[in-house]
């Protein structure tokens, strides 16, 4: 999935979502191909036993973000519904580096 922000001049805050899954993996928002070692901007991991895990961050205008589902290493599968939802960015998107990246359990 690619996330290209170029239709606006102002910066965004995302919020992402992912539910209904299955299996061991993560979902990462970053600038370039996995392949490219970019730099990430968020991500929120599932170590099995996750009804959804959540994330909020903020994007430049202007760039290209890819959000990348991948499982975890040696895992069969990793499997997910996806939402994302833009917030109004007033300064109070909250990035994953304090924390908000969360997986609720049962």
């Amino acid at each position: 999935m690619t996330l290209n922000m170029e239709w606006g001049l102002e910066d965004i805050c995302l919020k992402i979502v992912a539910n209904n899954i299955t299996g061991e993996g993560g979902i990462y928002v970053v600038d370039d191909c996995p392949d490219n070692n970019p730099n990430c901007f968020g991500s929120m991991l599932c170590d099995g036993d996750c009804d959804s895990i959540y994330m909020e961050t903020t994007l430049q205008a202007g760039e290209t973000y890819y959000i990348v589902g991948a499982s975890k290493a040696n895992a069969s599968e990793f499997n997910f519904n996806i939402n994302i939802d833009t917030l109004q960015n007033d300064g109070a998107c909250i990035s994953c580096n304090d924390d908000v990246c969360i997986a609720c359990t049962n």
